[in-house]
C-alpha cells in the first residue's frame, strides 16, 4: 500500500462546517440536504431540532451559573427585575465553565450589595472569553487600587509579566482600560513619600525634594474598575512590584515593598 493509499480522505471544507454547524444546532446541515430537500416538514423539523437543542443548551449554562451563585453568596437581598432579565440574557450564552464561574461569583455579588454591578460591566463581561478572564487577572496582579496599572520600561513594556502592547489594545476595545496611551496621574505627597496599596502588598515611595508625584499609567475604565474589585482576589505581581519601584530609581525615587505580614522587603 502507498503512502496516499494510507492517508485519511480528504474532508472537504463544506463538511467540515455541516459537522460544526449540525453538533451546535442539533440537527443535520448537509449542504445536499439544505440544497435538495426544502420540503415543509423536513424545514419545519429542522426549526423544531434548532429552537429544543439550542434552549437546552441555555438551560445548562444559566443552571451552572446559578449553582456558582447559590454557594458564593452571603446575605443576599432583593435584585431589580430589569438587571436580573439583563444578566440572565448574557449568561445564558456562556457555555465555557470558567466563564460560568465567572458569571456565578457576578450574580452572587449582585444579590449580597444590589447595584454594585452596573449593566456597563455586564456588557463588558458579555464580550469576554476564558482567555481574556486570564489576561484579565494578570494585568490585575499589578494594578493600584484606585485604578491604575504604573508603565514600567516606557510607554508599554508588560511583555515579561505577560501583558503584551496587543493586550493593552484588546483590552482597550473590550472598554476596561481607557483609551488613553499616554496618561501621567499625579499624586499630592506632601511628606514627600506615599504609600500605593495593591492586592496583598503595598509600594512605599519617597523623594527627597518633590512633594507632587507624577507617574505615567494605564487607567482602568469605571467597568474595569468594578470587575477588578470583583473578580481579581489573586496575590499582587512582586516581580512587578520591583519592576515598578526599581524604573523610579533613577528619577531620585526610593522604594520599599511592604508584604500583607508588615515585612519590608525590596
Amino acid at each position: 500500500m502507498s503512502d496516499a493509499d494510507s492517508k485519511p480522505p480528504k474532508v472537504s471544507a463544506s463538511s467540515q462546517i455541516a459537522d460544526s454547524l449540525s453538533s451546535f444546532l442539533g440537527a443535520s446541515y448537509e449542504p445536499e440536504m439544505l440544497t435538495e430537500d426544502k420540503g415543509k416538514e423536513a424545514f419545519h423539523d429542522r426549526f423544531n431540532h434548532r429552537m429544543v437543542h439550542i434552549g437546552l443548551r441555555r438551560q445548562h449554562n444559566i443552571e451552572a451559573v446559578f449553582e456558582v451563585a447559590f454557594e458564593v453568596a452571603e446575605n443576599p437581598q432583593d435584585v431589580e427585575r430589569d438587571w436580573l432579565a439583563r444578566f440572565h440574557a448574557c449568561a445564558e450564552q456562556v457555555g465555557d465553565a470558567d466563564m460560568q464561574h465567572v458569571w456565578g461569583v457576578v450574580l452572587a455579588k449582585e444579590f449580597e450589595n444590589p447595584g454594585s454591578v452596573s449593566l456597563t460591566s455586564l456588557a463588558c463581561l458579555s464580550n469576554m472569553t476564558a482567555r481574556d478572564m486570564e489576561l484579565w487577572e494578570r494585568v490585575g496582579r499589578m494594578t493600584f487600587s484606585e485604578g491604575y496599572v504604573f508603565k514600567v520600561g516606557g510607554r508599554n513594556q508588560f511583555e515579561r509579566f505577560g501583558v503584551s502592547k496587543s493586550d493593552v489594545l484588546h483590552l482597550q476595545t473590550l472598554g476596561l482600560l481607557q483609551q488613553a496611551q499616554d496618561l501621567s496621574v499625579t499624586f499630592s505627597a506632601e511628606t514627600k513619600a506615599l504609600t500605593f496599596s495593591f492586592r496583598t502588598a503595598d509600594v512605599i515611595l519617597r523623594h527627597p525634594e518633590l512633594k507632587l508625584f507624577t507617574l505615567p499609567a494605564f487607567k482602568l475604565s469605571s467597568a474595569g474598575l468594578q470587575l477588578f474589585n470583583l473578580l481579581i482576589d489573586s496575590p499582587v505581581n512582586e516581580d512587578y512590584l520591583r519592576a515598578f519601584g526599581t524604573e523610579l530609581g533613577p528619577h531620585g525615587y526610593e522604594y520599599r515593598i511592604r508584604l500583607a505580614d508588615g515585612s519590608l522587603v525590596q
